[in-house]
């Protein structure tokens, strides 16, 4: 084997290390996660009902962030929008010509 073999196996091999430890982070912050909503609807159902209702304005001033956060959350993979082509064009676009002598 090379030495440039050898550097490329050595890469590769640090290169899953790294991407075991990152599934590894995202499998325990999703444990943490659930755990935490567990507890919380556990926690929850001790409570003592409300007194009074909140009018449909604040339900929505409260709900609605709370839904997008959710939303982004769940599908933070996706793109929100189109890709715009003329925006991520490689090619210099030539603004003016300059006057020929």
């Amino acid at each position: 084997m090379t030495e440039g073999e050898n550097q490329m196996a050595k890469n590769i091999d640090l290169g899953f290390r790294m991407r075991s430890v990152i599934d590894f982070e995202r499998a325990l912050l999703g444990i943490l996660r659930l755990s935490w909503l567990v507890y919380w609807i556990s926690a929850a159902q001790r409570t003592a009902p409300n007194k009074r209702m909140e009018n449909v304005a604040g339900r929505c001033f409260i709900r609605i962030p709370l839904a997008i956060g959710v939303f982004l959350t769940v599908f933070w993979r996706m793109p929100l929008f189109l890709p715009i082509p003329a925006l991520w064009m490689q090619e210099k676009i030539q603004l003016s010509e300059k006057p020929s002598d």
